[in-house]
């Protein structure tokens, strides 16, 4: 999630758009394969902010990751590429808008494996859900797709803020999640809640179907960095040179938020 006062990450996860439909779970299609990716900048809009209680206010939103397959240290060249995903962890962090050379890690096709988010600072990793599963997929697919078709639009920003917020809130029940006013006028303010409403109740026109699905990427290096959930369209495992090509225009998200990493539950 981005804690508001320190511009930094701690992890929350996904969100989405307008009405509910339901979306089941598909099966791996591609054998597992595991790709390594070099995080050298994170940044994020911080127009929208959440309270979670026990963590205070954070910035909400998706992040923008400038990556590439080189190695560390890598400077901005024509190998870097960019990725859009959000958090799933609460009591980890990253810092934003600066040089990170952080190594993240991918595992694609791994279709049984539990799906874990970090508690608390004391609390042992928490295991979700097929139902929260569920609705975080239908949330990250649609936020992914709603920022590739318009990643600018105040509406949009507002929308995947929205669904930040309610990714925190499914993974975290036991959390108390809401969206805070700050330098919002009183419409704005009043849009943004109701966006968040209807993303945590699944009250809204999900985008995801099987021509898309979720992955996850972690840091298996540091622990103390959140992992983040990334959309892509079914076309085979992502290799180098063609993940820029995933942002053009699929019409619907997919369905399975494939493996992520168990992640340490210390801060």
């Amino acid at each position: 999630m981005f804690k508001t006062r320190t511009l930094k990450a701690m992890p929350k996860v996904l969100a989405a758009a307008a009405t509910a439909a339901a979306v089941s779970l598909v099966a791996a299609t591609p054998a597992s394969a595991t790709q390594t990716i070099y995080v050298e900048q994170a940044t994020m809009n911080t127009t929208f902010q959440a309270n979670i209680s026990g963590v205070g206010a954070v910035y909400s939103n998706g992040v923008t990751f400038r990556v590439n397959d080189l190695g560390t240290a890598a400077t901005y060249n024509y190998a870097d590429y960019y990725i859009y995903g959000f958090c799933i962890d609460i009591f980890h962090q990253i810092t934003i808008n600066t040089t990170l050379n952080y190594t993240y890690t991918s595992t694609y096709g791994d279709s049984d494996q539990p799906l874990y988010t970090n508690y608390g600072p004391t609390a042992p990793d928490n295991e979700l859900s097929d139902a929260q599963i569920l609705a975080i997929t239908n949330l990250v697919d649609t936020g992914w797709l709603l920022h590739q078709a318009d990643p600018s639009g105040a509406d949009t920003l507002m929308r995947t803020a929205a669904i930040q917020a309610a990714i925190w809130q499914v993974a975290n029940p036991t959390r108390t999640v809401t969206v805070r006013n700050n330098n919002l006028d009183a419409g704005q303010y009043a849009q943004y809640q109701s966006y968040f409403n209807d993303y945590v109740a699944g009250n809204y026109t999900v985008l995801a179907d099987a021509n898309d699905r979720v992955y996850t990427i972690t840091d298996q290096g540091n622990p103390a960095h959140q992992t983040f959930a990334i959309g892509w369209p079914i076309d085979g495992v992502p290799e180098p040179g063609t993940w820029a090509l995933m942002i053009l225009g699929f019409g619907a998200a997919g369905a399975m938020l494939r493996r992520q990493r168990k992640i340490a539950a210390a801060a």
